[in-house]
């Protein structure tokens, strides 16, 4: 894959890296891994493949080589841009598998809902494996493409494709014209809903939420924070409703995880996503449950964020049901694929 125009911050991501916190490494990886999943799962990848993960703003890239790929996420309004056979730029389809012919340029525009776009490519990504991840860690400077954002003129080599995702790959290529650019089956998954400001995202109340004063502890679920434009991949800066505490103590550094919810001397909370570092020294105030982590992955700079609170005991299975509905919808790709393998052979 060629970038003709990189975009506002294009990296390539994985699950991350998920033993190397004892080592002072953050577990980084896909903000949204749901969309990124999905992404690999629509290709017929591994979950853990590599894929790029835009933020806001998408690039403008070339194949080299025939593919097969997927775009979950964020919609960067994707569209064929060359070549043009009537004069007019075409949408690439999103959330289905999509066969592109060598030569073809899309371009990503700016995301008309969501914040993380990811797009999925049979064989994956095939960046280098450090530390048992090819996720990009943009503050220590590795993995990835050189540990850094895409820019104009990257190349990205891709793996190899398995033999079933090979093979489909044929079928699908069977399906296109002489003429067309690309092809994709009538069926796709239902994006996730991206739901509009102000957001809801359900936490449990963490270790030293009791040290906060009175007023802050009801303004805590009864206020809107604000979505600072300095938030990252590291964490979401939330702001125009500051905290106060009603104790005060120094704090040893301890573990942290993506979701916590710190409270620095500011008063702003810091919701830590993926590249958090893996340890803090500020006290933690809650945890956004992990079923809504994709949901805060997709939150914009000036989005309002309401917070409810729930049991660990419900933040538990809806953790699970989310497992089930991606495994029941894995199990739906698998008979799309194998009905249109069945029908070509008829």
């Amino acid at each position: 894959m060629r970038v003709i125009r990189s975009g506002l911050c294009s990296t390539i991501q994985d699950l991350g890296r998920m033993e190397s916190q004892s080592y002072g490494v953050a577990v980084g990886g896909a903000v949204d891994r749901v969309s990124h999943e999905m992404a690999n799962r629509l290709v017929l990848n591994d979950p853990n493949a590599a894929t790029l993960e835009m933020t806001l703003l998408g690039d403008e890239i070339e194949w080299d080589s025939d593919v097969v790929i997927a775009i979950t996420g964020a919609d960067l309004m994707p569209r064929f841009i060359q070549p043009v056979l009537d004069g007019n730029a075409s949408d690439v389809p999103q959330g289905r598998p999509v066969f592109v012919r060598s030569g073809t340029r899309m371009q990503f525009r700016s995301a008309s809902s969501g914040c993380r776009a990811y797009l999925g490519v049979a064989g994956g990504f095939d960046v280098p494996m450090i530390m048992n991840s090819r996720s990009t860690q943009l503050r220590a400077q590795f993995g990835g493409h050189f540990g850094r954002k895409l820019q104009t003129h990257d190349m990205l080599p891709i793996g190899t494709p398995s033999s079933t995702a090979f093979l489909w790959m044929e079928i699908l290529r069977k399906q296109l014209s002489k003429e067309a650019k690309s092809f994709a089956p009538k069926w796709f998954v239902r994006p996730f809903d991206l739901v509009a400001s102000p957001i809801r995202l359900r936490v449990l109340r963490g270790e030293h939420f009791e040290w906060l004063s009175p007023p802050s502890k009801t303004e805590f679920w009864t206020r809107e924070f604000h979505v600072s434009k300095d938030s990252d991949r590291m964490g979401c800066r939330l702001e125009q409703c500051p905290m106060t505490m009603a104790v005060r103590e120094e704090l040893v550094s301890d573990g942290l995880v993506a979701g916590t919810i710190q409270l620095p001397p500011s008063g702003d909370p810091i919701l830590i996503l993926s590249d958090g570092a893996p340890t803090g020294g500020y006290p933690k105030i809650a945890h956004v449950s992990s079923v809504d982590l994709p949901k805060a992955a997709q939150i914009r700079p000036g989005d309002s964020i309401l917070f409810e609170e729930i049991s660990l005991e419900q933040a538990q299975d809806l953790l699970r049901e989310q497992r089930r509905m991606m495994n029941d919808i894995e199990d739906q790709i698998l008979l799309r694929w194998k009905s249109m393998t069945n029908a070509t052979e008829c």
